[in-house]
């Protein structure tokens, strides 16, 4: 499916900051095509509070404020003060499934207690659409940045950013490949370009591919995706969302034998990355719905 001429003109007049900014795009985008209308329209009132993005801007949705929580980050003291929201460092006896962990992980700083407590911000009935306006801007994003392999790592690997590698003859780290280079060099393979086009054209294809099922193979799917038993509980699906990126983490540590990681680290792990950026859509079209529309978008789930 081809990008319409109007997504086209409004990309055109947009800087989509540089996972880096090109993942947080994808996973917004796919999000954007999983929400009820009930939901959409909520959002886009919300949204139209934010001064900081012009009226075209908001046309994306959800994409038009998918970086804005690293931007918060580097803008002042205030902002430096959320940096811990997006990582979690794991013991090594937490990787495993239990109450303890889960009350644990719950009760210190880190991404999983900071989606929880934006989650029921925004969920908060006496919240005013503009104070739903930073929660809303902090859940889009972390709900991304925490499918990212090196944003929940085990205690004492710095997310990577220690693993000096190269890319192309690029010095580089292991952090920065997975939250800008795979995806990067995915887009120009792919789509012949690296700008927002292509960004938003495989955003498309990632929704299609699990839209376009039928109804038992979407069920199926779409479940494995969520990969939480209890979609409505915020607390155990960003809980159980770390740890399934934990030991994601873990099985995707092997090198080549030779500095450059490109291109057989790209060839054994790009499929991980759609995989990822899937996850963090549907992910986040879910909880949006149940915020804003209560209900999830898919009938069964609705159910349980």
């Amino acid at each position: 499916m081809r990008l319409s001429l109007l997504l086209i003109a409004l990309l055109s007049t947009i800087q989509v900051h540089a996972w880096a900014s090109k993942g947080h795009q994808v996973a917004a985008a796919i999000a954007d095509r999983f929400l009820t209308q009930e939901a959409r329209s909520k959002i886009e009132k919300v949204l139209a509070q934010d001064t900081q993005i012009t009226f075209q801007q908001r046309q994306l949705r959800l994409s038009s404020v998918a970086s804005w929580a690293d931007a918060y980050v580097r803008s002042g003291e205030k902002g430096s003060k959320t940096s811990a929201w997006h990582y979690l460092d794991l013991k090594e006896e937490e990787r495993d499934i239990s109450d303890e962990g889960m009350e644990n992980i719950l009760s210190r700083e880190g991404i999983v207690k900071a989606i929880v407590e934006q989650d029921k911000l925004l969920r908060d009935t006496a919240t005013t659409l503009g104070n739903q306006l930073e929660p809303l801007k902090f859940l889009i994003h972390l709900i991304a940045d925490v499918t990212q392999p090196y944003h929940v790592d085990l205690e004492g690997r710095n997310g990577g950013n220690d693993r000096e590698v190269e890319w192309k003859g690029i010095k580089t780290n292991l952090h920065e490949v997975w939250d800008r280079y795979l995806i990067n060099e995915y887009l120009v393979d792919q789509f012949k370009t690296k700008d927002s086009f292509a960004g938003f054209e495989w955003a498309t294809q990632l929704a299609n591919s699990v839209k376009n099922l039928p109804k038992d193979e979407l069920k199926s799917r779409v479940t494995a995706l969520i990969n939480c038993p209890f979609p409505k509980s915020i607390e155990h699906c960003a809980y159980l969302w770390a740890l399934d990126t934990a030991n994601l983490h873990i099985n995707a540590r092997d090198f080549p034998p030779h500095p450059d990681l490109y291109k057989e680290y790209y060839d054994q792990n790009i499929d991980i990355v759609a995989k990822q950026l899937l996850k963090a859509g549907v992910r986040l079209a879910i909880r949006l719905n149940l915020i804003f529309s209560e209900r999830t978008g898919f009938d069964w789930l609705d159910s349980n």
